[in-house]
This record gives C-alpha cells, structure tokens and sequence, in this order.
C-alpha cells in the first residue's frame, strides 16, 4: 500500500501543476482578449494622386429631367454647406458640376477640445446620377496652448495609419470624418 501511495503523490502534484498552467493560459487570453476588444479599429480612407479622398456615384429616378436633377444637387450643395459659395460649372456633355468649400466640426470628446475640418466639394449632376467628390482636406486643432493654422490632413493621416498617431484624438478624428462623410451621401441619396 505504501509503493500506491508514493506514485500517487507525484500525480497528484504534477496534476495541481497542470491545472496551475491551464487557469494561468485562460486568465492570459481572457485578459489579452479584452483589450484586444477594446481598441478601435483603424479608419481606412482612400488616396488618389497622394491625397485623401471620397468619391461616390448616386443613381437617381431615371424619369426626372436633366434639369431637375441639377436642380436638386445645387439646392442639396447649398443647403448643406449653407455660408459657402457655390460655384456652377458646366463641362462639355453640358453637365453642371458645383464647386465649393465646406467646414465641419469634430468633437474629440477629451476636455470639450475640437476640431475644424475644411475640404473642397465637388457635386456633377448628369443625366440621372450624382458624383459627389471630397478632396483637400485640411485640419485645424482647436486645443488649450494650440495656436496652429489649417494642415493637410494627409500628413496625420499617413502616421495614423501606419500606427503613429501624432495625439490621443487621432482616432476621433478620422472615425468623425468618416461618419460625418456617410451622412453626406446618405442625405444625398435621400
């Protein structure tokens, strides 16, 4: 009886070892798991001749008239970005193309900081579609001890999204543009 006991008493050991190591895994991947859930994802813009950039296409109801369709993108252009002159442009197959420069305002969130965005717009009615184009994007931090004038946004961005961001308010930022930008062509769509 005593040879049963000498070799159960090492199992019994390297058993409570085991468990030891498998709660220690579990507690690691549950630790790892929750930070991993609570970084936000990046935001991914695209670029076009080195730039920042959003471009759609809308197809509006192909019974509406030319004319009512350039109608309707000039009043959307004006009442959107309201303060901002507008300018109609009209390429060769006569379509009008509206030109203009708007400002936003993100919210950062930290200590009632902001931030001013100012970008060129650019609206072509045709036939029965809508392009709508935001290109130059400029940023201005509006921060205690901060005095800068409008930037390229590009720049912040290329650091952002190689995993350097310049400051803690990268992140709202690029996720506040992004949804300020859906919002735009959800309101043009409608």
């Amino acid at each position: 009886m005593t040879v049963y006991l000498c070799y159960m008493k090492p199992f019994k050991t390297v058993l409570k070892n085991q468990r030891a190591l498998l709660l220690i895994c579990l507690f690691s991947l549950i630790i790892q798991s929750s930070f991993c859930q609570t970084k936000p994802a990046l935001v991914i813009f695209k670029y076009k001749n080195r730039k920042l950039c959003f471009d759609s296409v809308f197809q509006k109801n192909r019974l509406i008239r030319k004319s009512q369709v350039q109608q309707a993108a000039h009043n959307w252009l004006t009442e959107t970005f309201a303060g901002t002159p507008i300018k109609s442009i009209y390429d060769q197959q006569h379509n009008s193309i509206y030109v203009g420069d708007a400002r936003i305002k993100i919210l950062t969130g930290y200590n009632s900081d902001y931030y001013w965005l100012r970008f060129h717009c650019n609206l072509a009615a045709k036939d029965s579609t809508y392009s709508f184009g935001i290109t130059d994007i400029y940023e201005k931090p509006i921060e205690k001890g901060i005095t800068n004038d409008y930037s390229k946004l590009e720049y912040r961005y290329w650091d952002y999204s190689h995993l350097k961001p310049w400051t803690r308010d990268d992140q709202q930022v690029f996720q506040g543009l992004h949804s300020k930008v859906n919002r735009l062509e959800s309101s043009l769509k409608a």
